[in-house]
C-alpha cells in the first residue's frame, strides 16, 4: 500500500486514519514529525508545510491539510481539528 500523493484528485483513494507523532509549539502551532501506518510501519516526516484549513472533506469538518515529505515524495496529511484525528488517502 503507498500514500497517494498530491498529483490527482484530493479524494483518490481510500481515506486512511493514521497516527502521527507531532511537535505542538507555544503559539499552538502543530508540526507533524512522523507518521505510523496501520501495519505499524514508521514514517520519519522530513519537511512539513504550514496547516491549510480545507472546505469540508469526505465527512470531516474542515480539515487541516499539511504537504509533507515522507520517503523524499510530497505527501498529503489531513488533521480533523474536531476529532482530533489524522488521515491520509491511500492509494491500493
Amino acid at each position: 500500500m503507498r500514500i497517494s500523493g498530491k498529483h490527482g484528485s484530493m479524494t483518490e483513494g481510500e481515506k486512511t486514519y493514521v497516527e502521527v507523532i507531532a511537535l505542538f509549539d507555544l503559539m499552538g502551532r502543530i508540526t507533524p514529525l512522523s507518521l505510523v501506518w496501520t501495519d505499524g510501519r514508521r514514517f520519519d516526516i522530513t519537511r512539513a508545510g504550514c496547516g491549510v484549513s480545507m472546505p469540508p472533506l469526505g465527512g470531516s469538518l474542515f480539515p487541516v491539510r499539511y504537504e509533507c515529505r515522507i520517503c523524499g515524495e510530497s505527501k498529503m496529511l489531513y488533521h480533523e481539528s474536531d476529532t482530533g484525528r489524522w488521515f491520509v488517502y491511500a492509494v491500493r
